[in-house]
């Protein structure tokens, strides 16, 4: 079953774009998520991204992203 669309706030500024592949990781918990950009409003940082595989589970803060090559 495909993951639906998640929305988290990242630092604004940064240069992702529509299709860019990220990892969001919380490496204290061993959990992250790959995923593709839908969206991304560089003056808010609401990031939109469409996950494709994930690690770990539960309600996790403090996140870092990581703009990545596709996922092979």
């Amino acid at each position: 079953m495909p993951l639906s669309n998640i929305t988290i706030t990242v630092n604004t500024g940064l240069d992702y774009r529509v299709n860019d592949f990220v990892t969001i990781v919380k490496s204290s918990a061993g959990a992250s998520i790959y995923g593709r950009v839908v969206s991304y409003n560089s003056s808010t940082g609401v990031l939109v991204l469409t996950p494709l595989s994930q690690q770990g589970s539960g309600t996790l803060t403090g996140w870092e992203t990581q703009m990545v090559g596709q996922f092979g």
